[in-house]
Parts: C-alpha cells; sequence; structure tokens
C-alpha cells in the first residue's frame, strides 16, 4: 500500500508543475498582449514581473 508520505511528496510535485506552468503561461499571454497594447506593460510590471 502507498505510505502517506510518498503521496504528500508526490502530490507537493504535481502542484510545484502545475504552478510553474501558470505562471509561464501567464507570462508568455502578458507578453503577446504587451505587443498588443505597449501601455499594459506599465500596468502590469508593478512588482517588477518582467
Amino acid at each position: 500500500m502507498i505510505s502517506t508520505v510518498a503521496l504528500f511528496w508526490a502530490l507537493c510535485v504535481v502542484c510545484i508543475v502545475n504552478m510553474a506552468r501558470y505562471f509561464s503561461s501567464l507570462r508568455a499571454l502578458l507578453v503577446v498582449l504587451r505587443n498588443c497594447d505597449p501601455l499594459l506593460y506599465q500596468y502590469v510590471d508593478g512588482g517588477g514581473f518582467f
């Protein structure tokens, strides 16, 4: 049977992979939108995202 610790670490790995996919797709979307509207870069870049 699968131990609880192994299940916990597998869930952590899945969550980290999903978060990395989310942030990379968000950055790609913002780059595309910034090419459409150059002023969007200044609105979004409050925390130094780019």
